[in-house]
């Protein structure tokens, strides 16, 4: 795998770069039309952008000229970051002898281009630029993901309708994912008894901190499932998150949900009894 220095000087060609401007873009509420060049992939864009933005913004055609990712090399790539879904996909095709890329090696690259959480597209795109045939990435399971609602617009590089559609644009550098029939509770569970360590922390690059979203994620993930994941929760986490935010959520009939990822527990309370114990949960 490149360095970083190295990683930082990477020329992507026209199309690389037209992408990333593009999806930057997008991010500007100020923006009101997204130019792209005609071409193969103008309906990529199109319906990327009806799904981010909505009726809010045209795709106007240019006659610039916008040149082919390299040519595919037969190689499989995936994109890790240690957590559940990367683990998982990487126990399910390392036959396949995957190049091992992580986002932290081009964040650097890509910071300028990145504005909300999302960064599949992004990463869809450095792959392709690489020459990649096939790129996995760790996307679930998620029926509560709604992308065709105004509200979860903006979440919808998370979903298997983005690769459904990537793919359907870029067949020669196609997306994969091994976990799109899973829910995070399934891939959670299914590592905890195969003994397989992981972590998707937001505070630490290995282990779990006990006080961030990630962690409160993968601890009930494993409750819901009637098992421990190996640590409990610290009470300030609790306290934001159930007693702060979810609450608040249920209370509003499920409309405040600021990162659309709230319904997650409300659908583990619905179909595993899921309960919420300070005294147990945390220590």
């Amino acid at each position: 795998m490149p360095s970083i220095d190295s990683v930082q000087t990477l020329d992507f060609g026209t199309r690389g770069r037209e992408y990333l401007i593009a999806r930057r873009s997008l991010e500007d509420p100020a923006s009101t039309q997204l130019r792209f060049p005609t071409g193969d992939v103008y309906g990529f864009w199109v319906w990327y952008a009806s799904m981010l933005r909505g009726d809010s913004l045209s795709v106007c055609r240019t006659d610039e000229p916008l040149d082919e990712f390299p040519e595919p090399n037969g190689r499989v790539c995936l994109w890790y970051s240690g957590g559940a879904e990367s683990t998982y996909t990487l126990q399910k095709i390392r036959h396949l002898r995957p190049a091992i890329l992580r986002y932290e090696d081009y964040a650097n690259y890509l910071r300028p281009y990145r504005g909300r959480g999302q960064v599949h597209l992004l990463l869809a795109t450095v792959s392709a630029s690489l020459g990649y045939s096939v790129a996995y990435l760790g996307i679930e399971r998620n029926d509560l993901l709604l992308c065709n609602t105004s509200h979860a617009r903006s979440y919808v590089e998370r979903s298997s309708e983005f690769i459904r559609v990537w793919n359907q644009f870029h067949p020669r550098h196609r997306l994969r994912s091994c976990c799109t029939d899973l829910y995070k509770e399934q891939i959670v569970a299914e590592l905890i008894l195969s003994g397989t360590p992981f972590s998707s922390c937001d505070v630490l690059s290995s282990g779990w901190c006990r006080n961030c979203y990630k962690c409160f994620e993968a601890f009930y993930s494993a409750k819901a499932m009637g098992l421990s994941i190996g640590f409990r929760l610290q009470s300030d986490v609790y306290d934001r998150i159930y007693e702060g935010e979810y609450r608040s959520y249920v209370a509003s009939a499920f409309r405040e949900n600021p990162y659309n990822a709230l319904q997650y527990f409300a659908r583990l309370q619905i179909l595993y009894g899921l309960q919420f114990e300070r005294e147990r949960d945390c220590g």
